[in-house]
C-alpha cells in the first residue's frame, strides 16, 4: 500500500513537471495572448465562474492582483483554451486555471521582471494529492510590457496523471520574486 501511494506521488509529481505550465513567457506575447484573447472573448459572461459544485475563490495577498481567474478546459491540439461554465471534466481532458492581468511587478536591476507559479491540488476531503513549486523556472524572468503578466495559467492533462473520479481543488499562486508580493487563487472541480 505504502509502494503504491509513494508511487502515485512519484507519478504526480513528476506529471506536474510534465503539466505544460505556461507562465508569460518570451512565448507569451503571441501564444499565450492568442489563448488569452479567446479566453477573455468567451469568458465576458463568466466573471467569477460559480455553480453549485465550482467557486473560484480569492487569497490575493501582498501587492499583486489578479484581474480574475478563469478554469477552462485546453485544446490538446491547439493549444486554446476555452472557459468552462460548468467544471466537469472528463479523464484524458486537460484542465486549465488561467490568471488575467497579474500584476504590478518589480524589475530587478537588469530591467526584467521575475516571477513563479505554485500549484497544490487536493481530494474534496482536503488530502494532499500533489504540489510543486517554481513551474515556470526562468521562463517567469522576462521584461513584461507595464509590468502586468497578461495571462498566465497552469494545465493538469488528466490523462498524464490519471486522477481518479471525484472532486479536486486546485490553487496556484504567482510569486514576484523581485518584489515579494504574491496573489492566489483556488478553484474546485469534478472528474468524471
Amino acid at each position: 500500500m505504502k509502494k503504491n501511494i509513494r508511487s502515485l506521488t512519484t507519478t504526480l509529481l513528476f506529471s506536474l513537471l510534465l503539466i505544460n505550465v505556461v507562465g508569460c513567457s518570451s512565448k507569451d506575447a503571441t501564444t499565450n495572448q492568442q489563448s488569452a484573447k479567446t479566453t477573455q472573448e468567451n469568458s465576458n459572461s463568466t466573471k467569477n465562474t460559480t455553480t453549485a459544485s465550482n467557486t473560484i475563490s480569492s487569497n490575493q495577498s501582498t501587492e499583486l492582483k489578479v484581474e480574475k481567474a478563469i478554469l477552462g478546459k485546453k485544446d490538446k491540439a491547439t493549444d486554446k483554451i476555452t472557459p468552462v461554465s460548468t467544471p466537469v471534466f472528463k479523464q484524458g481532458e486537460t484542465i486549465a486555471f488561467v490568471f488575467v492581468n497579474v500584476g504590478k511587478f518589480k524589475k530587478g536591476s537588469d530591467g526584467k521582471n521575475k516571477f513563479d507559479l505554485d500549484m497544490e491540488l487536493k481530494e474534496a476531503n482536503g488530502k494532499l494529492v500533489g504540489a510543486k513549486k517554481g513551474l515556470l523556472g526562468e521562463g517567469g524572468h522576462v521584461a513584461l510590457p507595464n509590468d502586468i503578466a497578461k495571462t498566465p495559467y497552469a494545465s493538469l492533462d488528466t490523462s498524464v496523471t490519471k486522477l481518479k473520479p471525484g472532486e479536486y481543488t486546485m490553487n496556484l499562486r504567482i510569486r514576484d520574486i523581485v518584489g515579494g508580493g504574491n496573489a492566489s487563487e483556488s478553484v474546485n472541480f469534478k472528474i468524471q
